[in-house]
């Protein structure tokens, strides 16, 4: 994608681009204008802080997709943004550093409400029904029989009312659930939001069928599930993890699978991504496990894009 440029253009590199992305920026072209900026973009990550520096120097703006180097952020005086292309920019930007150094940083939220929310669904059910236990049967040879419960009527517990925990109350209705909720003003007595019935943390783990997670990770949400509410779920219950994994504590989550003392947990984030090739997540009989992808769906993708160029296209319009 190539934009026009003058000497008052200003420049936004792409220091980490991969085919992916390149793809997306193509498909949108035409969906935004890009004519007041002048993109230049650097395929793959950096290998070094100096190749991190040499693609950040004489830009105005970055739109950032992996995590920038403290060494690339000091060395310029020049760059006045980051546009992160997601919601976790903490994680990947020294927001300190880039505070002292004059430069805003700016997130997407919401972009991949429908495709989270979606994924979320997809694990439930397979959860529910075995379904990759009994695919990996088949493909082994076996016919097995596998009993399962029935999505309708069965209670749907949704922590975290956010933008995807509200999409994932709407599923779990229309699949015929009977879906109740938390968020924190449940623990003050809070009955009810827009509709949705509260309930406290332990109530809701206690009598769902299965729990969905949607919460952002925090220093209130860090271990929020431990060993005490997994234990407290019923039996045949089943946990589903697409926030973030230190949401939950694994080792607490080994330990309530090893006992067989809920059905399944379907994961798709965990306390460390990727998920370690020694993990017992891997292969744990009661776990499904997907690698950190129920945001990535062509849609969410490029309304990402959209949303963290229009960021920047704002950020030099407003400077004019």
């Amino acid at each position: 994608m190539a934009t026009a440029s003058s000497p008052s253009t200003p420049i936004i590199t792409v220091p980490d681009a991969d085919d992916e992305s390149i793809a997306i920026l193509e498909r949108i072209e035409g969906k935004i204008d890009l004519s007041g900026l002048e993109l230049r973009i650097h395929m793959g990550v950096p290998d070094s802080d100096d190749e991190w520096i040499e693609r950040t120097a004489g830009a105005d703006g970055m739109l950032l997709g992996w995590h920038v180097p403290d060494a690339a952020l000091a060395s310029t005086d020049r760059l006045k943004v980051i546009s992160y292309l997601g919601t976790g920019a903490s994680d990947h930007v020294n927001l300190g550093l880039a505070a002292d150094r004059g430069m805003e940083v700016l997130t997407v939220s919401g972009y991949g409400d429908d495709a989270v929310a979606e994924h979320a669904a997809a694990l439930m059910m397979a959860a529910v029904r075995s379904v990759p236990q009994l695919d990996r049967a088949v493909r082994a040879g076996e016919w097995p029989s596998a009993s399962s419960w029935q999505i309708r009527g069965r209670r749907l517990g949704v922590v975290g009312l956010g933008g995807i925990g509200r999409r994932m109350v709407e599923i779990g209705r229309g699949l015929g659930m009977d879906v109740v909720a938390w968020n924190r003003s449940a623990e003050s007595g809070a009955t009810e939001i827009d509709g949705i019935p509260l309930l406290p943390m332990s109530e809701l783990f206690a009598t769902s069928d299965a729990v969905s997670l949607h919460v952002p990770l925090n220093e209130h949400t860090r271990g929020l599930v431990g060993e005490q509410l997994l234990r407290s779920m019923k039996p045949d219950a089943v946990l589903v993890n697409t926030a973030r994994g230190a949401v939950v504590d694994e080792e607490a989550l080994l330990r309530v699978l090893d006992d067989g003392a809920i059905r399944a947990a379907a994961l798709d984030v965990f306390g460390s991504e990727p998920l370690a090739g020694d993990s017992r997540l891997r292969d744990h009989e009661r776990a499904i496990v997907t690698p950190h992808v129920a945001f990535n769906t062509t849609d969410a993708s490029e309304r990402l894009f959209i949303i963290a160029l229009q960021n920047l296209v704002d950020f030099f319009s407003a400077k004019d």
